[in-house]
């Protein structure tokens, strides 16, 4: 100490302090120590340029409030997530000595050096005087939870009269079935994600929410993957969600009446409904469906059998289709369409019927059938048909509406394909006439070409339509044979008999009869 107390001396002079430095190995962090004794602290680079400012031997030290020398503040973030430094605008030094200091500073208030940008706090440096972040720590990455995505929307809880996508307002459009087919992927497990821990400045670790994993739980009539990531249907039918359970319901029961309480209803597995449909509503079934109450102008479609316990009151509104058969107490002013059988006990009655093999009474009940329009493919069965007042009522049997349905619609096919033929010949033709006489150019002989290669097309869609008409042909006139009306009480006057292309008009009142078709026209024969 004392042999570097000989390199420099300090005094004081009329309140100002003066340095004298005697040796060039003088230590200058010793001097800087001096001068903060004596309340002159200063920095290296602030003594360094007061030694060199001038060539006089005494050199005078100013008093700090002469100087603003190396003002650094530095803050840290509330979360401390990042660190901010500000040098004021007079600072002294080479870039090299501040960013020194700043690391010292930065350091003493608990902030890791390796997480100081260099390149922000050289920025800092040079635009004094404005807070500058340079230093960052690491936000976490929260870990993400797994969840499940289902295909159905089981939870929805719109009220009747929600908004459709046009805008309007649907009533009937409750959503309280939720729909789901066999093999179907009605669940998916989207895996958790694991989060990442972070840090601040001073190198505090932050960690990151660990995430939550579900599991799916399968319930009746689904399928869980190997793996647990998707659950599948093993029958068409309504989906029920319960916490992570899942299950299927292939019967879908309504406790009271289908009105504004329940929307209308499409159902992909079978339909139980206790109570009544009422007038104005669908119903939809993609198995089978059975009715307690009665049927009023709905529309009801199936593509499994229909049992309306009660019956149908369709007041001309009531539309019912079933591609099996259909079973009903009575009928009254509806069309019905059966794909088999169509079977009542007390009453049809002015109504639009079309059945695939039979209409038949039950065997109990009333059993007759007035007014209105009746096909069947095979044979009409009731005890009572027309009525004492003479209604009109048509009887068809010994072709299937259906089956004359799809000829009509081949017939009219093949007319088409016959015709778009005849224009592609006479194109042909024109262009062989053509090339006769002149030759054909590049455009001509590309249209020859598209012409027959769309003939070969037109005559293989024939060749294949061909066959098939012949085929319901065949069915149709093996129908016709087997078609045949048993009335087992009374066939009244006014009812109208029609069996391959013949038809008779009743014109007496008949007791147990039977119509056939022999020998080229309808026969009345006696039911024993």
């Amino acid at each position: 100490m004392a042999e570097s107390e000989k390199a420099f001396q300090i005094e004081e002079k009329e309140g100002d302090l003066f340095l004298k430095v005697l040796s060039s190995d003088a230590n200058m962090q010793v001097i800087l120590g001096e001068l903060e004794k004596k309340g002159h602290p200063m920095s290296l680079a602030l003594l360094e340029k007061i030694l060199s400012g001038s060539e006089e031997e005494w050199k005078r030290i100013p008093r700090p409030s002469e100087y603003e020398e190396e003002r650094i503040d530095v803050r840290l973030s509330p979360d401390k997530l990042s660190a901010e430094i500000t040098i004021a605008s007079g600072s002294a030094g080479t870039r090299e000595i501040l960013q020194e200091r700043c690391l010292q500073l930065m350091v003493s208030n608990g902030i890791k050096p390796e997480l100081v940008d260099p390149g922000l706090l050289s920025k800092a440096i040079d635009e004094r005087g404005i807070w500058k972040k340079v230093a960052f720590g690491k936000v976490p990455v929260e870990g993400v939870d797994a969840r499940l995505e289902v295909s159905v929307e089981t939870d929805r809880k719109a009220p009747a009269g929600h908004d459709a996508e046009e805008g309007d307002v649907d009533h009937k459009d409750l959503g309280i079935i939720h729909n789901v087919w066999k093999g179907q992927e009605i669940v998916v497990k989207i895996p958790m994600q694991e989060g990442e821990d972070g840090f601040d400045v001073t190198g505090k670790p932050l960690k990151a929410r660990r995430p939550r994993d579900v599991k799916i739980i399968e319930g009746a009539n689904t399928e869980l993957s190997e793996d647990g990531m998707v659950l599948r249907s093993k029958e068409d039918g309504h989906l029920v969600r319960d916490g992570f359970r899942f299950r299927v319901e292939p019967v879908f029961e309504v406790a009271g009446d289908v009105d504004y309480s329940t929307g209308d209803l499409d159902f992909a597995g079978t339909l139980v409904i206790r109570g009544s449909i009422r007038d104005g509503f669908s119903v939809r079934a993609g198995r089978e469906m059975e009715i307690g109450g009665t049927v009023e102008g709905a529309r009801v479609i199936s593509e499994g059998d229909i049992n309306i316990r009660s019956g149908a009151m369709g007041i001309g509104r009531a539309f019912i289709q079933s591609g099996e058969s259909i079973f009903a107490g009575h009928l009254e002013q509806c069309s019905v369409r059966a794909g088999v059988d169509l079977v009542f006990k007390q009453a049809i009655m002015h109504c639009d019927v079309e059945a695939g093999s039979c209409i038949r009474h039950t065997g109990e009940g009333k059993g007759y059938i007035t007014g209105g329009v009746l096909k069947a493919g095979t044979e009409v069965e009731c005890l009572s048909l027309g009525s004492e007042m003479g209604t009109r009522t048509v009887v068809h049997v010994g072709v299937s509406p259906e089956l004359l349905e799809k000829r009509n619609q081949l017939l009219s096919g093949k007319t088409e394909l016959e015709e778009k033929k005849q224009m592609i010949v006479k194109n042909l033709s024109y262009l062989a006439r053509l090339m006769k006489e002149k030759g054909l150019d590049e455009q001509h002989r590309a249209m020859a070409l598209r012409l027959d290669e769309l003939l070969k097309t037109v005559r293989g869609q024939l060749g294949k339509i061909t066959p098939l008409i012949e085929d319901i042909e065949r069915v149709i006139d093996s129908n016709k044979k087997k078609g045949n009306v048993k009335v087992w009480n009374i066939c009244y006057p006014g009812t109208v008999i029609a069996i391959r292309k013949d038809t008779l008009i009743v014109r007496e009142a008949l007791e147990r009869v039977r119509f056939i078709y022999d020998e080229g026209k309808i026969k009345m024969v006696s039911l024993e």
